[in-house]
């Protein structure tokens, strides 16, 4: 999502759900999620595949039904300003 004007930076967010707690490895996934520059965030929320998750997010936080759905972890990664 960029803003109206099209300038500054790009946020994206993004559910994952994890099959396998143990060994999940969340932060080689965000390792592969993308991030831009100029003050981007990347923002993932992991969530157990065997609970309810939402299949939907929304731009305003926190971006899913917080009653409804529990996050296992929440990481975010941050774009360098230039």
């Amino acid at each position: 999502m960029r803003n109206e004007q099209n300038k500054g930076g790009i946020i994206r967010i993004y559910a994952v759900t994890v099959g396998d707690l143990l060994n999940a490895d969340y932060s080689a996934c965000l390792d592969l999620m993308p991030v831009n520059d100029y003050g981007s965030t990347t923002t993932v929320y992991f969530f157990d595949r065997s609970s309810p998750y939402p299949t939907q997010l929304t731009i305003d936080a926190p971006h899913f039904d917080t009653t409804k759905y529990k996050a296992l972890q929440i990481s975010k990664k941050y774009g360098k300003k230039k």
